[in-house]
């Protein structure tokens, strides 16, 4: 009778255990599920990071894709537009001969046309963060252009309103910001006199040219940044919208390819009309050959309103797609 009763006790004793574990492993299984819901529902979020407030939901639908999308399309168009309007004042400004220039607009074809096909194969998921990240790539470097500027303006009026322009390499003549040619040997003298400096080169803007790659190299980021939105947008608008309906956002997009180069043209052509930084020399006037307008102005504004275009693009989730096809 003891043996049997001990049995009984054994086996009650492992029932339990047994249902106490299935129970555990019922409540992990839930846990489980709860977390990946959690994990489901946060990826379908609007935010940037970790953070996804309930004020930006309200943005989070394909119209307001499209209102974000197309406000980065008219700044890329009015970006890409600077370089054509400001090229010669670049050219004349960095003494850069026609084949130099030339390549800076070609970088941006060169780089669109070798990360293109990179771009369409592995950038197909989170459409909208990359075309997000390819905005800001092109601010950068329309900030980039803005570098040469920023770098070379210590300049210094010596006579009859020539300007010298102080590098390391020493005083490089320049008349308002290009060099008078023949011109060098008494600039050199008069500069010589006033700053006891005998580094003055004989020919050429040798220290300006070195800005010609920095040209390049912003002009390839133009490229590698535009290459998104046109690979990935225009694709990403079908899946987002029903046929019948997304012809009508492409007509808008034409729209904002063409108004974003007037904006550019109008306020590139408008800064040129001042002088490169901005004290108007006697005897000069923006007609004049030697002028040099703020070419530099038109990068700025463009690089900053390309980041900021950009910002609520890569806040849409990264399952933006599931969603939209999730609404009614």
């Amino acid at each position: 009778m003891g043996l049997g009763r001990v049995r009984r006790r054994s086996y009650k004793l492992q029932e339990a255990e047994e249902m106490r574990r299935s129970f555990l492993e019922e409540e992990e299984e839930e846990d489980g599920s709860l977390n990946s819901v959690d994990k489901e529902k946060q990826s379908l979020r609007c935010g940037l990071l970790n953070l996804s407030p309930n004020f930006l939901q309200r943005f989070n639908s394909a119209r307001w894709f499209f209102a974000f999308f197309c406000l980065a399309f008219l700044v890329h168009h009015m970006t890409n537009t600077m370089i054509s309007v400001n090229l010669s004042t670049i050219e004349k400004r960095f003494d850069l001969s026609s084949t130099k220039s030339s390549f800076i607009i070609n970088a941006y074809d060169i780089s669109c046309a070798v990360t293109v096909m990179f771009i369409s194969h592995f950038c197909k998921n989170s459409k909208p963060k990359w075309i997000g990240i390819g905005i800001i790539v092109m601010g950068i470097g329309a900030l980039i252009f803005t570098v040469p500027h920023v770098a070379e303006t210590n300049f210094f009026t010596i006579t009859d309103g020539a300007r010298v322009t102080l590098t390391d390499e020493g005083l490089t003549p320049i008349s308002h910001g290009r060099l008078i040619p023949g011109s060098d040997s008494a600039i050199c003298s008069a500069t010589n006199e006033l700053y006891n400096s005998t580094n003055c080169p004989s020919e050429g803007l040798g220290s300006s040219s070195k800005w010609y790659f920095i040209f390049v190299i912003g002009a390839l980021l133009f490229g590698l940044g535009g290459t998104p939105i046109n690979t990935l947008g225009p694709p990403f608008l079908d899946e987002i919208f029903p046929p019948t309906k997304v012809t009508v956002f492409y007509g808008v997009m034409g729209s904002m390819s063409c108004l974003g180069p007037i904006f550019g043209f109008a306020f590139g052509g408008f800064m040129l009309k001042y002088y490169v930084d901005f004290s108007e020399p006697e005897g000069l006037h923006p007609g004049s050959s030697e002028w040099i307008g703020a070419w530099w102005t038109g990068f700025i504004l463009s690089g900053i309103m390309a980041v900021l275009s950009a910002i609520p693009l890569i806040m849409f989730p990264r399952n933006f797609l599931r969603l939209t096809r999730s609404l009614p």
